[in-house]
């Protein structure tokens, strides 16, 4: 969820930097036409130039600042620090029962550690492997103790153990 807030932020400050870029030559332009026709850009005691670097400052602003946030959320937020440290402390802890796991088994782990709980299904689609293969390989990891299956409606929802 929030990867995707930051991804949206990030595009919408690139966007609206876009729009601020575009306004600013745009009106330039308009300015140059009309300094060419008037032979001054002023306005009264006004410098058209004045306000529409205002203007472009203003759009760049807030465009910069929905850019940082867009980062700030995609890079920093607390549900990555969690599952990082959630990851660190799974490693940890296997390597403190010094549980040593097949290819398969390690295959299983790491998509189970990177994307979190799924479905056995799911499991089955992103791993390339049989049903039986990974219904095997999951008896095993969770007599090794590093995995868990918990009744999901008609299938089971596949959870790694933290001890």
């Amino acid at each position: 969820m929030n990867r995707k807030i930051g991804f949206v932020l990030l595009a919408l400050g690139v966007v609206l930097g876009a729009i601020a870029l575009f306004v600013k030559t745009s009106s330039d332009a308009v300015i140059s036409a009309y300094s060419e026709r008037a032979g001054t850009c002023y306005i009264g005691s006004t410098c058209l130039h004045d306000q529409t670097n205002m203007a472009f400052i203003v759009l760049a602003i807030i465009a910069a600042v929905i850019f940082i946030v867009g980062f700030m959320v995609l890079f920093f937020s607390k549900e990555k620090r969690r599952h990082e440290k959630k990851s660190r402390i799974q490693k940890r802890n296997m390597k403190k029962r010094n549980v040593t796991l097949t290819p398969e088994q390690k295959k299983l782990y790491n998509i189970l550690r990177e994307a979190g709980p799924m479905l056995q299904g799911e499991l089955v689609a992103r791993s390339g492997m049989g049903k039986v293969r990974v219904s095997r390989t999951l008896d095993r990891m969770e007599m090794l103790g590093v995995a868990e299956r918990r009744r999901h409606g008609m299938s089971n929802l596949v959870v790694l153990k933290n001890g």
